[in-house]
């Protein structure tokens, strides 16, 4: 008898359908009944491995069958599950290896084919492909995913591992076991694993799947990983819709399979928004509900989302980051009728977030949704420091101001330019640089700058150093411009004045050269 663990958050829903799907992946689909067995499966092959509770298993592909099989099979054994994307560059890949030592690694197969042939992968990238970087995964066991593709070494793989024929016996878990460690921010030397337990990540999920409020029919569109476990919380099938997907066919994905939900940044619908102002038509009328999971979300935005959406569509504007998934949410037409010159609503904090505003003007947050802690340290503080300035206005509406620290928010990205400026500076020819974002209306998104200083700098070169190579950096951070100029300076230590910088890029007499 081998005993396996069974979490709140991977409960099967109670559903009226003997077997629901959980997941819709082109013309293929995942019952939560296969899902359950195959994780099952994958789990007694972990154990016949040598897996011991607690162990770290780092998880670097796509959103996918695959994914969730892991996922689930990991809580199973109480193991922590490591999210760390391939694209972000070697350097901080390997950090974050370091810092994890990971015992078990599922590495999607074409990773692992870049990896083993170095003249193939620069052959790509010379195309114009884009090429991650995984680094070296040592002393742990690789275990491939995804297509067969040949490589050098032979690598175990994922169907390999499934074991049946074992008697299993589940058992309720610890709802503070750590479960899932998500890097955000941090340095080189120190980066920032921002770790959740199952009782946090279920509680949040539970939140979201209030505001959903489901409906007959309902089926969840989405590209991000995190959002196909809230599907499955909530009893609704998720359709991935896969990568480099482009707006018309997207929308068309949307009317044949009906989808009723959707989540992502802004700036994520711009492309769809601007394809039915072109094509002169509406969203498709299956969506009813439709969510916006970024800060800041913007009157201009939200005003031409409407004129292109169904009459009877809903909208939510959801204000969270990755350590306390969701703070404060509010509807889009509220916000609209609620539009403050000066700052942005967030709206109504959810029943479960307590916040403070801290004497410099940051919001202070705490909730049972909260984080446990940072990877590389004990504990945390009750109350969270948000990096966001903030207000909580006469009807206890959170108002965000701005923001405390250097960051940059694009898409769902959060930048601290600090940490690429640094890289940025190894590269030859390169004697000072500076990161900052420019507010774009067009884009309804920030644009990322990039300011150097130094002679004979060609930004073709300086890009292909960003994608690619020893000083390469994530692709969310690749700058939209790139500019050649004297960086102002301030103060007898002569810090850089990104205040002033700003004003000057606003300028039209600022020569640049933009990314096609």
């Amino acid at each position: 008898m081998v005993n396996l663990f069974h979490s709140n958050l991977l409960m099967p829903p109670t559903s009226s359908v003997s077997d629901p799907v959980a997941l819709i992946n082109g013309n293929n689909s995942l019952t939560i009944a296969d899902l359950l067995e195959k994780s099952k499966k994958l789990a007694l092959g972990l154990k016949i491995k040598g897996f011991q509770e607690n162990d770290i298993v780092l998880i670097t592909l796509p959103p996918s069958e695959e994914f969730l099989i892991i996922i689930y099979a990991v809580a199973m054994l109480h193991g922590t599950v490591a999210i760390i994307d391939p694209e972000m560059g070697r350097k901080h890949f390997t950090a974050k290896l370091k810092q994890l030592t990971p015992k078990w690694a599922f590495v999607d197969s074409r990773l692992l084919f870049v990896r083993e042939h170095r003249l193939i992968g620069f052959v790509l990238y010379k195309m114009g492909k884009i090429v991650p970087e995984i680094g070296d995964v040592q002393d742990c066991l690789i275990i491939s995913t995804g297509p067969w593709v040949p490589t050098v070494r032979k690598y175990l793989r994922l169907k390999k591992m499934l074991r049946e024929g074992e008697e299993v016996q589940f058992i309720h878990d610890n709802c503070d076991h750590e479960f899932l460690i998500i890097y955000t921010s941090g340095t080189i030397q120190e980066p920032k694993g921002v770790v959740h337990t199952f009782s946090s990540l279920t509680k949040s999920i539970r939140n979201l799947i209030k505001l959903i409020d489901k409906k007959p029919g309902d089926i969840l569109g989405t590209e991000l990983p995190h959002y196909m476990l809230l599907g499955i919380a909530a009893d609704i099938p998720v359709n991935i819709f896969s990568s480099g997907l482009s707006a018309s066919a997207k929308i068309r994905e949307i009317e044949q399979k009906k989808i009723t939900l959707l989540f992502g940044a802004p700036s994520e619908y711009l492309p769809l928004i601007q394809h039915c102002e072109n094509a002169k038509r509406k969203l498709p009328s299956s969506l009813r509900k439709v969510f916006f999971g970024s800060a800041p979300v913007h009157a201009t935005f939200l005003k031409r989302f409407f004129l292109v959406a169904p009459i009877h569509i809903e909208t939510m504007c959801l204000y969270g980051m990755t350590e306390l998934l969701l703070c404060a949410s509010i509807g889009g037409k509220d916000k609209l009728a609620m539009n403050r010159r000066h700052g942005d609503v967030l709206g109504k904090l959810l029943d479960d977030v307590a916040c403070k505003i801290g004497e410099d003007g940051e919001i202070l947050l705490s909730s049972p949704q909260l984080f446990s802690r940072y990877f590389h340290e004990k504990g945390r503080d009750e109350f969270h420091a948000s990096g966001d300035s903030g207000l909580l206005d006469e009807r206890n509406n959170l108002i965000l101001t701005g923001r405390k620290k250097d960051m940059i928010i694009r898409k769902n990205f959060n930048i601290y330019p600090v940490i690429y400026e640094t890289i940025i500076r190894n590269i030859e020819g390169v004697d000072d640089c500076a990161i900052v974002g420019i507010w774009s209306d067009q884009k309804e998104d920030e644009e990322v700058c990039l300011v150097l200083e130094g002679r004979h700098l060609i930004p073709e070169r300086i890009r292909a150093h960003l994608s690619y190579g020893p000083n390469a950096i994530p692709k969310e951070v690749w700058p939209d411009v790139i500019v050649c100029m004297h960086i102002p300076r301030h103060g007898k230590h002569e810090k850089i004045d990104k205040k002033k910088l700003r004003v000057l890029l606003k300028k039209p007499q600022a020569f640049y050269e933009k990314r096609a």
